[in-house]
């Protein structure tokens, strides 16, 4: 697997082989030693070999209650600021 992630990112990287027909793609896959899943899905764009070839894929999630007592303390003005930082533009500037 880990050469078709080779030969994968070569073509990825290279500009001419990305819009090249499918007989360039072929030949050059050939010049890599791409895998069977690799040229097969580059012939006819079926994933599904590639896919395989990848091995199974496990998801798993975590679900969780949320946690109360985690909010911002009061006063916390990091991204917010009740003050006037003497910037540009005001609120008040927007009503006149």
């Amino acid at each position: 697997m880990s050469n078709t992630l080779d030969v994968l990112e070569s073509v990825g990287k290279n500009a001419a082989l990305r819009f090249s027909t499918t007989d360039e793609l072929m030949v050059a896959l050939a010049g890599l030693d791409a895998s069977d899943a690799v040229r097969h899905a580059a012939a006819t764009g079926d994933m599904a070999p590639l896919r395989q070839a990848a091995g199974p894929r496990h998801v798993q999630t975590l679900n969780s209650p949320v946690q109360t007592g985690t909010e911002d303390p009061p006063g916390d003005t990091e991204f917010w600021p009740e003050e006037d930082d003497g910037g540009e533009f005001d609120e008040d500037d927007d009503k006149a």
